[in-house]
């Protein structure tokens, strides 16, 4: 039910209990239904810029890297050749041979993760519940095994023979830049799903609503000055939390000079087509001038409007430094290493308060918290 008479194309958010609060659509960006369910897997801000709350308007492209198209066309915030881009309906769309199986949920939570670090143990499928257990098309055992066979692949160092590497490319260079630690690439190993077809894995984001810095299990408890070590953060060293042997999702890209060099060249994609370009800021203007009516009539909001504005502002200024940074280290003035760079070579985010932007304290008794980061851009 539309309890804010939104229009039915018009980006935002669920409140805490999944219901929907805008009347907004089943398939922008984050595939969710009017009743809160979430209908292709896919993140509420990203890239298309929300959260599963309509919390984060990061401004990223519908259409990773270039854009969204002037006529609207692709909105669900991957290019028509993604695996699971979604179709009109909100739903997954069926892949050329019609199998709809291999859409394993790959969500762990941590600790003695099974299978949720994508590495292979054993033929045995029971090691290997935090996918199998989680998957969200009924899969066969065909599908398990094909899932099992490409992780036994990668982890004999045939990544072109388990992965469709193209695709996890792009995932990572995307998912570098935000530095989102609640998932993968940080310490709980999960927020992603895992897509299998004709054999080939790729990843598929989910749940960003603590990018940008804002998981504490990663550097996001920083703040001030410190925003300077999120900013500058090496792109080949994205981990936090982890080692690169305990994620071979991530390793094979690094542990080769020519798909590394592929990496790279993502990331410069898009920087030149989204930051460079003044695409990213006027995206971000247009979202804020859109949704600022709606937060300043809102009468439950969590922030103010004044607050709202600093956050907006605060995330625009974090997203052109760090895209500086990444330009840096891919014309070699600063390391892509974390660990190897030099401070005067760093770009210097020192007055910038990511906490601004929220964090990710929990409220207490339904009462605002200001250091959560639900709703704080709207």
């Amino acid at each position: 039910e539309n309890q804010g008479g939104f229009p039915g194309n018009f980006p935002g958010g669920q409140s805490g209990d999944g219901e929907n609060q805008g009347g907004f659509p089943g398939n922008f960006p984050g595939g969710q239904s009017s009743d809160g369910e979430n209908q292709g897997g896919f993140p509420g801000n990203f890239p298309g810029g929300q959260s599963g709350d309509g919390g984060n308007q990061s401004g990223f492209p519908g259409n990773f890297p270039g854009g969204q198209s002037g006529d609207g066309g692709n909105q669900s915030g991957f290019p028509g050749n993604f695996p699971g881009g979604q179709n009109g309906d909100g739903n997954m769309p069926t892949p050329p041979d019609g199998n709809t199986s291999g859409f394993p949920g790959g969500m762990g939570f941590g600790g003695n993760a099974k299978g949720a670090d994508l590495r292979y143990t054993d033929d045995d499928p029971e090691s290997y519940t935090d996918i199998f257990d989680n998957d969200e098309t009924d899969m066969d055992e065909g599908a398990a095994n094909r899932v099992i066979a490409a992780l036994k692949a990668l982890s004999e160092g045939s990544p072109a023979d388990a992965l469709d590497t193209d695709e996890v490319i792009r995932y990572f260079a995307a998912h570098n830049f935000v530095l989102n630690y609640d998932s993968y690439t940080g310490s709980m190993l999960h927020n992603y799903y895992l897509y299998e077809h004709d054999g080939k894995l790729s990843m598929i984001p989910w749940d960003y609503n603590l990018a940008f810095g804002g998981f504490g299990g990663g550097m996001g408890s920083m703040g001030g000055s410190d925003a300077s070590a999120l900013i500058n953060t090496g792109i080949d060293t994205p981990l936090s939390g982890a080692t690169e042997d305990s994620r071979p999702m991530w390793a094979w890209i690094t542990a080769n000079e020519s798909y590394l060099e592929q990496y790279h060249a993502a990331l410069n994609e898009l920087l030149t087509t989204y930051f460079e370009s003044g695409s990213f800021e006027a995206e971000m203007d247009r979202l804020y001038e859109m949704l600022r009516p709606y937060v300043e009539q809102d009468a439950t909001a969590f922030y103010s409007v004044e607050e709202y504005d600093t956050a907006v502002e605060t995330l625009k200024q974090f997203c052109l430094l760090r895209a500086q940074s990444i330009r840096k280290q891919l014309d070699g003035a600063l390391s892509t290493r974390t660990d190897a760079q030099e401070a005067s070579a760093q770009v210097d985010a020192s007055g910038l308060n990511v906490n601004a932007m929220g964090g990710m304290g929990g409220g207490k008794d339904g009462k605002r918290d200001d250091t959560r980061r639900r709703n704080s851009f709207g």
